[in-house]
């Protein structure tokens, strides 16, 4: 099911709405399963809004969403033909009420739960902020949710943004961006990548022959799709690098394969597993050049 809804380009809400519905914990059903103890909820957000209904697809939280909710995010992505027979049957199911729905607002189980949320995409990227204010970097600008839609749209609007800013910036002064959230990937090709991967690369063609320009996507999980790279690096000189091995990014871009066409220029970021995950950062830093 995951990997059907990430290649059908589901953002996180239909995600969950289809989980919640397939699920004994999720949608508040672990709050129902604990009752009538007492639950504190510490939750690390990998969530637009820190939502704790959406953190985790809410285990303790109320879920508004329905089974017939959950059946027209399938319909909708052209997947309700496609997932096992198994699963159709137990959504049919929840429509027809022949199995419960998950707890709604107002149900007694969620009444002993408190629930807080202790870090987010926020804190991640407040702290990326101070650390490049602390190296002396001349204007640093926040873009927290910017990070979403599909990643290569997101790239060129993210590279827009950058040269607008550099365009303004101070000469010899750096200026940053720093963008939070997570992206999504229409999948067109059988290749290997994943959402910060394609995100570079989609930046790297905005940036191509542009000096003093470099972004960086990263998963704060330090996994970024199927492969062993937290995400990746791109610069204004990344496509005439990979054009002088043999390389199209155009044609990896197209095929989704960005990461054969990054590994090759040694501009994986690898990290290994972090252990926590508050969704993507991306960084864009731009120097304007002094002239004459």
């Amino acid at each position: 099911m995951f990997r059907l809804l990430l290649r059908s380009g589901a953002d996180i809400t239909e995600f969950n709405t289809v989980r919640k519905h397939l699920s004994s914990v999720k949608g508040g059903r672990m709050a129902r399963a604990a009752y009538p103890a007492r639950v504190w909820a510490l939750m690390l957000s990998d969530v637009p809004g820190d939502d704790p209904s959406v953190i985790a697809s809410g285990p303790f939280s109320p879920d508004p969403a329905t089974y017939g909710d959950a059946r027209k995010v399938l319909v909708e992505r052209k997947l309700y033909d496609a997932i096992p027979d198994a699963v159709r049957a137990h959504i049919e199911a929840g429509v027809s009420g022949r199995i419960p729905e998950t707890p709604k607002p107002g149900d007694p189980a969620l009444e002993r739960v408190s629930l807080a949320v202790i870090g987010s995409n926020r804190v991640a990227i407040d702290a990326a902020a101070d650390a490049a204010r602390k190296e002396g970097v001349g204007t640093v600008r926040i873009l927290p949710g910017f990070l979403r839609g599909e990643a290569r749209e997101c790239a060129r609007a993210f590279v827009k943004e950058l040269r607008k800013a550099k365009a303004s910036a101070f000469k010899g002064r750096a200026v940053v961006l720093i963008a939070g959230g997570e992206t999504t990937v229409k999948v067109r090709g059988k290749g290997k990548g994943g959402r910060n991967q394609e995100f570079a690369l989609s930046a790297a063609v905005e940036m191509d022959g542009m000096p003093g320009m470099a972004v960086l996507s990263c998963g704060t999980d330090g996994v970024d799709g199927p492969t062993d790279c937290a995400g990746a690096f791109a610069d204004g000189t990344t496509c005439s690098r990979a054009a002088a091995l043999g390389f199209s990014p155009m044609d990896h871009l197209d095929r989704n394969d960005a990461y054969p066409f990054l590994q090759a220029l040694s501009d994986l970021v690898v990290t290994g597993p972090t252990g926590t995950n508050v969704t993507d950062i991306a960084i864009g830093i731009a120097v304007p050049l002094e002239t004459g």
